[in-house]
C-alpha cells in the first residue's frame, strides 16, 4: 500500500457511501488541509485528521452526538496529487445501540473538470 502524504491529501473530496454514484454537480464536499477538515468551502473546521502511513483518520466533531470517525486507506501502489479515490471506512455511535455502526465508502477527489462542467 502507498504512503499518504499531507501534500497529496490536501484537496477537495466528495464522500460516496457504499455504492452511491458520483454526481458531478454535487455541492457537498470536504476540504482536507493542514490537519483540518472544512465543508463546502466554509472556513470553520468540522473536524481534524491525522496521517499514519497508508492511512489517515478523520474525526468529524458533532455537537449533539458522538464523533464520526472515518479511516482512509491508500490501497494502490502510489498515492499522489493525481490519485482520484481513497477507500473510506466510517465508524460512529448511535444512541441506544451497543457497539459501533459501520459502513464502507469512497472519497473521490473533486477535480477541476467536475467543478467547471456545464449541463447541456
Amino acid at each position: 500500500m502507498a504512503i499518504i502524504t499531507e501534500t497529496a491529501l490536501q484537496s477537495d473530496w466528495f464522500y460516496l457511501a457504499q455504492e452511491q454514484l458520483l454526481d458531478p454537480a454535487a455541492t457537498s464536499f470536504f476540504t482536507l488541509q493542514d490537519g483540518r477538515i472544512t465543508s463546502n468551502g466554509r472556513v470553520d473546521a468540522v473536524g481534524t485528521y491525522l496521517i499514519a502511513g497508508s492511512k489517515a483518520v478523520l474525526t468529524f466533531t458533532r455537537k449533539d452526538a458522538p464523533d464520526f470517525i472515518m479511516t482512509l486507506t491508500a490501497t494502490s501502489k502510489v498515492f499522489n496529487e493525481a490519485t482520484a479515490m481513497l477507500q473510506a471506512d466510517a465508524r460512529y455511535r448511535i444512541a441506544g445501540v451497543n457497539g459501533l455502526a459501520a459502513y464502507q465508502g469512497t472519497l473521490v477527489r473533486r477535480v477541476t473538470e467536475f467543478r467547471t462542467k456545464k449541463k447541456p
